[in-house]
């Protein structure tokens, strides 16, 4: 996925998605919804928020001197929970779903992937 192509032509890069992983519907694009999971819409702002955060020279001496774990700890004491809890019985049929997919994807690639196991080999990368 380029995500510059869906941000300039969301339709056709969906369709051109949906073609690849072999979708035999009409996908259909809805602009409203573009926006939804936009990270900078979960972040509470504050006086300076600019300076400390979002200039280059901030960036590379936060990334240089401050360990990881400390930044996401201070980035999530920031950042608006809005976090929605699925129902269990929703949550077991997406992973089963999910599975079905990442079979086919562990075949691709000839490595197992599980919903379960996703996580661990994200870590150990």
């Amino acid at each position: 996925v380029i995500f510059e192509s869906l941000r300039l032509n969301p339709q056709a890069e969906l369709e051109r998605i949906c073609r690849f992983i072999g979708y035999q519907g009409h996908p259909t694009w809805h602009p409203s919804l573009a926006h939804e999971n936009d990270s900078s819409t979960r972040v509470r702002r504050f006086h300076g928020y600019e300076l400390l955060v979002e200039s280059r020279l901030a960036t590379a001496l936060r990334r240089l001197l401050v360990p990881k774990g400390v930044r996401n700890k201070i980035r999530g004491a920031f950042s608006v929970a809005n976090d929605i809890a699925l129902p269990q019985h929703l949550e077991r049929q997406l992973q089963t779903l999910f599975d079905d997919d990442l079979v086919s994807l562990s075949d691709w690639v000839g490595f197992h992937f599980s919903t379960r196991s996703f996580d661990t080999l994200q870590c150990q990368r």
